[in-house]
C-alpha cells in the first residue's frame, strides 16, 4: 500500500512540472467506468443488502476556465443501479445524464470539482420478473423518469505528461429515490434506492491539440 501511494504521489508531482496553460475554453469527449452499490433506506432495509456492479459512462464536455476556477457541463449515456443481494434482483437503470460542475485550482494540474446532476431515464418502468424461478434473475428499470444527484471529486490535468488528457475522480450520491421495493419476507416494509458510484475516468482535450502539436510536435529540420 505504501509503495503504492508513493508511485501515486510521483506520479502527480511529475505531472505538475510541466504543464500547457489551459485554454479559456475546452471541449471534447469522456468515458468512465463505477463501481456502484446501490444506497438503501427505509423500513425494510435491514432484511435487504446491495452488492457493488460495475457500470460505464461515456459523452462529451465542454469546459470554461477563468484563473482558478472552471465551469464544466457535461452530456453523457450512463449506466447506473446495481444489484441486489437480498432479495436477489439487478437494477439496471439508464440515463442521458446532464452534470454541471464547478471547479477549483488547488495545485497546479489538480482541481476540486463539485455540482448537481441531471438525469433522463431512458428506461424507467422497465421490469423481467422470474416468476417461474428457473435461475433467472429479476431485473427492473428505475421507476421515476427522472435523476437528480451530488457530484464531487477531483480533475488532474495531463496535458503534457500524457498529452491531451485529464484523469477524472468522482463521488455521485443520488438525491431521489429511484425505486421502491418490498423485502418479500416482509411485503408490508419497504426499501427505497438510490443510485450511488465511485468513478474513475478520463476526458480528452480536442481544444488543446494545436498549442500542444505547437510545443511538443515534430520539427521541421532547416
Amino acid at each position: 500500500m505504501k509503495k503504492a501511494l508513493s508511485i501515486l504521489l510521483l506520479f502527480v508531482g511529475i505531472n505538475a512540472i510541466a504543464q500547457l496553460k489551459p485554454s479559456t475554453f475546452q471541449y471534447g469527449p469522456k468515458i468512465s467506468g463505477n463501481l456502484a452499490k446501490l444506497a438503501l433506506s427505509g423500513s425494510g432495509v435491514s432484511a435487504a443488502e446491495s452488492k457493488l456492479s460495475l457500470n460505464y459512462q461515456a459523452g462529451l464536455f465542454a469546459r470554461f476556465n477563468h484563473k482558478n476556477f472552471s465551469i464544466q457541463p457535461e452530456l453523457v449515456y450512463e449506466q447506473g443501479g446495481g444489484n441486489m443481494k437480498t432479495p436477489s434482483s439487478k437494477h439496471m437503470y439508464r440515463y442521458i445524464s446532464a452534470p454541471l460542475l464547478v471547479g477549483v485550482k488547488v495545485a497546479k494540474g489538480i482541481h476540486l470539482v463539485a455540482g448537481p446532476k441531471y438525469s433522463w431515464a431512458l428506461n424507467h418502468h422497465y421490469s423481467f420478473v422470474d416468476t417461474e424461478n428457473k435461475g433467472l434473475i429479476s431485473k427492473y428499470g428505475p421507476q421515476t423518469e427522472n435523476d437528480l444527484a451530488f457530484v464531487v471529486g477531483t480533475r488532474i490535468d495531463m496535458l503534457d505528461m500524457f498529452s491531451l488528457f485529464n484523469l477524472n475522480i468522482r463521488y455521485t450520491r443520488g438525491l431521489k429515490d429511484q425505486y421502491t421495493l418490498n423485502t418479500g419476507t416482509y411485503t408490508n416494509l419497504p426499501v427505497a434506492i438510490r443510485n450511488n458510484s465511485f468513478e474513475v475516468g478520463v476526458s480528452y482535450n480536442f481544444s488543446e491539440y494545436y498549442n500542444w502539436w505547437k510545443k511538443y510536435g515534430i520539427k521541421k529540420k532547416k
